[in-house]
């Protein structure tokens, strides 16, 4: 993956702010999610961690629960959830 696009990324979870993070790469975050979602498309369900040169652990986690939902969790998180994200929406 070559390309360097920092910027803010902030998650929202019913308009509350779950995650903030203002110097994200976001090239090599959309790339990681664009290859999720391919291998979720042919029926792949693995977790996703997208994980940064300048921290030892994941900081955004996608983690598989069932039926094509996934809990959202963060080592930054604001607040913990129990909502879902639906990868077939």
């Amino acid at each position: 993956m070559n390309g360097y696009i920092t910027g803010n990324l902030n998650i929202y979870i019913e308009e509350k702010l779950f995650f903030e993070e203002p110097f994200t790469n976001l090239a090599e975050l959309g790339w990681k999610l664009g290859k999720w979602l391919q291998k979720i498309r042919s029926g792949v369900r693995e977790n996703m961690d997208f994980d940064t040169i300048d921290h030892d652990e994941a900081i955004i986690n996608f983690l598989y629960e069932s039926e094509d939902n996934w809990r959202i969790y963060s080592i930054w998180q604001e607040f913990e959830t129990d909502k879902y994200i639906s990868t077939t929406v």
